[in-house]
């Protein structure tokens, strides 16, 4: 019975380390996924705030636009 108790309290040491290899080799996959995911959120974003200050920068020129009128002879 002594042999069985040790048994199985070593059973139960290496399962602790299995278990935490395979959910590392599983979570390299899905860190990828995510930190690609979070690449392209970042790209997107900065790509969206140009388009907003290339807008606001147009808006502010025409309205800054004046017309000069030359005088007829």
């Amino acid at each position: 019975s002594m042999l069985v108790g040790v048994a199985a309290i070593l059973a139960l040491l290496k399962t602790q380390g299995v278990i935490s290899q395979l959910a590392f080799a599983s979570s390299g996959a899905r860190m990828v996924r995510k930190l690609g995911g979070q690449f392209v959120n970042g790209i997107s974003y900065m790509g969206s705030q140009v388009k907003t200050s290339r807008a606001s920068a147009a808006k502010k020129a025409s309205n800054n636009i004046t017309v000069l009128r030359v005088p007829s002879k």
